[in-house]
């Protein structure tokens, strides 16, 4: 099977003309979520440490609260992600678990006296998010194909594969098997610097400035198969049929991102018994730069041998993302050796805003806007202390709305936590698990086709350690 020298030269011409781009919503709401947890301690009171924040994780709940800390704290940690995702791909399910381990902080307060009372200042690192995971989907797909979805849009892909005609019409538009793997890593990290004083004896103000980097690796193999023979003569006069065997498309992108943003707080307390707390974090400016690729093969069935070249293209783009105000609050209550926290975050995701990019990247401004609404983090918490043993008990549960007018069931994050901490001294160890559930809905190719999506189920489950000496 041969194409003419006019076809070849349509499809050098368009391959000179095509560019792809690798951007999407989210791109940006990667970069926007609440973080995962930035201490073992605070990680095990969730959201709700917003009322207590009175040791070094205050640097990224609420500066205003490092003015709490009566002598000089170095802290660290570390933690240990256990991902299991689970796909439910056209009634057909697969799980898949992996495991990463990370530092997840390293930090130094030193207070000081001023003649309001006392003040301190920090730095410290976190990491924000972490994006290692990876998982698997197959079914039979009977409604769609994604050769067919890029035949509809001209693509050069299927039509340097010998899978359309000159107009892109093609045979195959559905009754395949489709499979996937999907693999991410990266994470985002922080580091913080910050200071808290206090105004009066009962009332703390603070504020932090907080520079971003990271990074997102994202590699998808993905296959449709002829699985039950149905494309198995080539038609090459009405183009009714193609010896089709399978198609591999393999897809990379990587994202290196940089921001800066800055916050302010403010802490009231009630002698022992009661704080209340509030944070404004300002706008977080990301720029990103991205490389990205797409290679497809493709064989045929037969006797015939097809000398097809690999498609394959690439592309670089940058960009800059502005992420929404976030307004958070807590207050807590101690009595009777337990402390009983709860906290609360808010950002108008439908402010996320693409600048300083090609016009079809800020067009996703447009859908950011329909698509996108408020999103809420709440939660409540709760420390005890042991009486007589030098024993900490704590636990919370916090929940995150989609950022989506219209999501799934499910698209609700919860989380669940449970830590202990030990006082030994100067020192104090905690531990931390905790668990989390939510799902996601992804499409393969456009939604709009029958079978182009699939339901991503996570429920990693995290551990953390962390060692803070007091001196």
């Amino acid at each position: 099977m041969k194409k003419n020298i006019i076809l070849t030269a349509i499809v050098l011409f368009a391959l000179s003309l095509s560019s792809a781009h690798a951007q999407f919503i989210e791109d940006a709401l990667r970069y926007s979520r609440t973080p995962a947890y930035s201490t073992a301690r605070a990680g095990g009171l969730g959201v709700a440490y917003h009322g207590v924040s009175d040791d070094l994780a205050a640097i990224q709940f609420n500066p205003a609260g490092l003015s709490l800390i009566p002598k000089s704290e170095f802290s660290i940690g570390f933690g240990f992600r256990k991902n299991t995702t689970e796909t439910d791909f056209l009634g057909n399910t697969q799980s898949f678990k992996s495991n990463d381990a990370t530092l997840n902080h390293i930090g130094i307060v030193s207070p000081f006296k001023i003649s309001s009372g006392n003040a301190a200042i920090g730095i410290a690192y976190f990491t924000e998010q972490n994006f290692d995971n990876n998982y698997a989907f197959e079914g039979f797909n009977t409604g769609s194909s994604i050769i067919d979805y890029y035949a509809r849009n001209g693509s050069d892909l299927v039509f340097s594969q010998w899978l359309t005609d000159e107009d892109f019409n093609t045979p195959i538009n559905d009754s395949l098997t489709q499979k996937g793997f999907v693999s991410t890593s990266g994470g985002l990290h922080n580091i913080t610097a910050a200071a808290g004083f206090d105004i009066t004896k009962n009332f703390a103000a603070g504020f932090s400035v907080t520079g971003k980097f990271g990074s997102f690796d994202y590699t998808k193999e993905y296959q449709e198969i002829d699985s039950k023979n149905i494309y198995n003569t080539f038609d090459e006069e009405n183009w009714t049929d193609i010896d089709f065997e399978h198609i591999l498309i393999k897809e990379k992108l990587y994202q290196t991102v940089s921001g800066i943003t800055a916050a302010v707080g403010v802490q009231g307390r009630i002698g022992e018994y009661m704080r209340i707390g509030a944070k404004i974090n300002f706008p977080t400016f990301y720029s990103v730069e991205e490389e990205f690729s797409t290679k497809a093969e493709t064989y045929f069935d037969g006797n015939e041998t097809y000398e097809i070249d690999p498609y394959f293209s690439e592309g670089y783009s940058s960009y800059n993302i502005s992420t929404p105000w976030v307004y958070s609050g807590g207050i807590s209550f101690h009595l009777m050796g337990v402390t009983f926290s709860a906290g609360v975050e808010y950002a108008d995701v439908s402010q996320i805003e693409f600048t300083d990019a090609l016009e079809e990247i800020e067009d996703l401004n447009i859908e950011i806007v329909q698509q996108l609404i408020g999103q809420t983090t709440w939660g409540l918490g709760a420390e005890y202390k042991v009486p007589v043993m030098p024993l900490i008990l704590r636990a919370s549960y916090s929940s995150t709305t989609s950022p989506y007018v219209e999501d799934i069931p499910g698209a609700t994050v919860n989380r669940t936590a449970i830590g202990a901490g030990v006082l030994l001294g100067k020192i104090r160890l905690d531990a931390l698990v905790k668990f989390n559930d939510y799902s996601e809905l992804q499409s393969n190719y456009d939604s709009e086709y029958l079978g182009a999506q699939y339901i991503l189920n996570h429920t990693p489950v995290d551990f953390a350690l962390q060692m803070t000496y007091r001196f």
